[in-house]
């Protein structure tokens, strides 16, 4: 499809009050009447290998009456930091969630605070949460299943990563265990069977707002018996770039470490990606009927006409494209592209939206269908005045809509031992007995790594079928994807050794065969360059369309302090444990002045909350760096390091701990160190 050009920044502020425009004069019906909303969430469900041609009910009750995205995209191709930019509306530079060990201390008391159920309920809505909800949810380190987060009334979260049978769920925060019977345990169904009776019982004199987050079709793919006859002898999809394996270090085919690490896959991995494809088409089926089901509902109370439904993945998935037989985590088209559709009051039926929606969207669109504005936090930006109302209130829209944004990855989940701080002794028996099981029953030769490779520095997934490459520790990139009328592309830089780029022409070769970094055009190579370095450093409503140089983010509720020498803000980026202070910051510069628990200073980050000012070692020398670091607790331990307050008298960030030494720029460099109180460089900070 062909699109505009992206809007320059002059005309940002006004493109964006165009969109609050069109939205406020397409709002339909009573508006003392709030709209119900209603959001059924898969995992690991592609878009650009046909999955939504299996679900016919589908099709029939959402996208024939609504609207459907032809550019859906995850921000992030990875389930857990996905569902915490989806719930936060934040992209992952914003969350500090970045692989799949997430869900931590850190999440629960900052970003997870300001999820999209808490301004719902704010703004009187019940809320309701049935499935998967974060990788972690539920773990003894995390708080357990008693961890309800903040604005959620009704909660139903499952505990840990998809399961169908033998798996244990947070009901109201008390953990029950459920088997293995289909009748009653499947857990798919039971998603269908709980959110249907809840709706059912749900007096609608309240508005309500439903999150439905299905395990499928996330390996290991357990379908419904009866289901087990269909697509035996379907194949995944042959694609230009299906088995295409090896790739090279420069040249065309260059790519980044792990895919020149793989090689084609052998008949036997073949064979397991094909049988995992047909496993996640039965799997979908049940999605199918609870689509139906919870529709059926909805008319029965007559209340359809006044609910919005949306239907989307936390990202997509790859089966045998450039040789990895399943799994996501690339920034290829089969993994970051999702389905997204949406019915309810004043979408026209049977729409196909080009706009780009990205997974930081979702969060402030269903704000929107609920009346409540933007909060300052989040980064997305309300697609609704595209679906909504007039077709002459469509287009105006969609002519100042965006055409880029941010895909980020983080890289691979940490090692067996970081794992075990996370999880009980019980869990990891549990994986590893899961991941014996698919050896067992495997007929994989020794490497699963294709044909000449040996699988050393990879990081492999398992499911039903056997194991396949998928992830690595230098996997790990920033992309500006792009949709205009000259530009359909994909630029992509790692963070690894070589500094590996890579940049595709989605609109001649959208199977990503063709990397043109090498091609000679640095003009072009600077500009996207320096455009994606905008979007890395963006943050809130700056992030629709980023300035060069983007603004500091508003405070977050509560933080409204910072520290400025020389017109240039103190702030510690994403503030997380060992993040260092630094000079002319553009995030993580608000900051709250507070005393801890034992008497003393101490300046906490509004970034992250369980953050605070601290001297690395608490060594007391000239030049000792400053960073972040947990805060004075309840705990015995004492933070002596992070004591510290403002003095306005000299302007000076004074040591408690360090008789005499105060904050002060390093010389020569963006670092914050100790450094003498009546030195030049300690002094003249100014407090707002």
């Amino acid at each position: 499809n062909k699109h505009n050009m992206a809007p320059s920044s002059l005309l940002v502020a006004a493109a964006i009050a165009a969109l609050a425009a069109v939205s406020a004069g397409a709002a339909v019906g009573d508006a003392s009447q709030k709209a119900n909303i209603v959001f059924i969430f898969t995992d690991d469900q592609d878009v650009v290998l046909n999955s939504l041609s299996v679900m016919p009910k589908l099709t029939k009750y959402i996208q024939k009456q609504g609207a459907n995205f032809e550019n859906a995209f995850a921000t992030t191709p990875i389930c857990c930091p996905s569902r915490a930019s989806v719930t936060s509306g934040r992209y992952m530079h914003n969350t500090g969630v970045k692989d799949n060990s997430c869900g931590g201390k850190e999440w629960q008391s900052n970003q997870e605070l300001y999820n999209m159920a808490y301004f719902l309920n704010q703004s009187g809505y019940q809320t309701y949460y049935s499935g998967k909800y974060l990788n972690n949810y539920g773990m003894p380190a995390v708080g357990g299943t008693a961890h309800i987060p903040r604005g959620w009334t009704s909660w139903h979260a499952l505990v840990g990563n998809s399961k169908y049978y033998d798996y244990d769920v947070s009901e109201q925060g008390k953990r029950e265990h459920f088997g293995s019977d289909y009748a009653t345990d499947y857990y798919t169904d039971k998603l269908k069977n709980d959110s249907v009776a809840f709706l059912s019982a749900w007096d609608t004199a309240d508005p309500l707002f439903m999150m439905i987050g299905t395990p499928c079709p996330h390996v290991p793919n357990i379908f419904a018996p009866q289901y087990s006859d269909k697509y035996r002898d379907v194949e995944a999809p042959r694609t230009e770039n299906w088995n295409k394996a090896p790739a090279t270090a420069h040249g065309s085919t260059a790519k980044h470490w792990l895919m020149q690490n793989i090689g084609p896959m052998d008949a036997q991995h073949v064979n397991n990606s094909d049988v995992t494809f047909q496993d996640r088409w039965r799997c979908l089926q049940s999605v199918d009927d609870l689509v139906e089901e919870v529709i059926q509902t909805l008319e029965s109370k007559n209340v359809l006409d006044n609910t919005y439904v949306m239907y989307s993945a936390d990202h997509g998935q790859h089966l045998g494209q450039f040789a990895m037989g399943f799994d996501k985590r690339q920034l290829y088209e089969t993994d970051i592209r999702v389905p997204l559709l949406v019915r309810g009051p004043g979408v026209a039926a049977n729409q196909n939206v080009s706009g780009i929606a990205a997974h930081v969207d979702l969060a402030v669109t269903i704000l929107d269908m609920a009346g409540i504005e933007r909060p300052s936090m989040m980064d997305g930006t309300s697609w609704l005045p595209l679906v909504r109302g007039s077709e002459s209130n469509r287009k105006s829209s969609a002519a100042a809509w965006r055409h880029d944004f941010l895909i980020e990855y983080g890289g691979p989940t940490p090692n067996v031992a970081e794992q075990r701080k996370m999880y009980s002794e019980a869990e990891i028996d549990d994986m590893e007995e899961r991941a014996r099981s698919v050896s067992a029953t495997s007929t994989a030769p020794d490497s699963d790594c294709g044909i000449g490779f040996d699988c050393r520095g990879i990081g492999m997934c398992g499911g039903e079928h056997g194991k396949c490459p998928c992830d690595a520790t230098n996997n790990t990139y920033k992309c500006l994807r792009t949709i205009n009328a000259t530009e359909n592309s994909i630029y992509c830089v790692f963070n690894d050794d070589v500094r590996m780029v890579e940049y595709y022409d989605i609109a001649k070769d959208p199977w990503q065969l063709n990397n043109l970094h090498e091609s000679g055009d640095t003009d072009k190579m600077a500009a996207l360059s320096a455009r994606l370095t905008a979007f890395m450093e963006c943050y809130g409503g700056d992030c629709f369309n980023p300035p060069a140089h983007p603004k500091p983010p508003p405070p977050p509720p509560g933080f409204n302090t910072s520290y400025s020498k020389t017109g240039q803000l103190l702030g510690c980026g994403s503030c997380g444990e060992a993040s260092p202070l630094t000079i002319g910051s553009v995030t993580g510069t608000w900051f709250k002045e507070s005393v801890d628990t034992l008497g003393h200073g101490q300046i906490q980050s509004g970034e992250d909350m369980s953050e605070c000012f601290n001297i690395l070692d608490a060594k007391c020398s000239v030049g000792q760096p400053v960073h972040m670091h947990t805060c004075q607790q309840s705990d015995k331990k004492v933070h002596r390091g992070n004591h510290f307050h403002f003095d306005a008298s000299t302007g000076t960030l004074v040591s408690e701990l360090c008789a005499g030494l105060c904050l002060a720029p390093k010389s020569g460099d963006t670092t914050v160190v100790l450094q003498n109180c009546n030195s030049q460089a300690a002094t003249g900070w100014v407090r707002k």
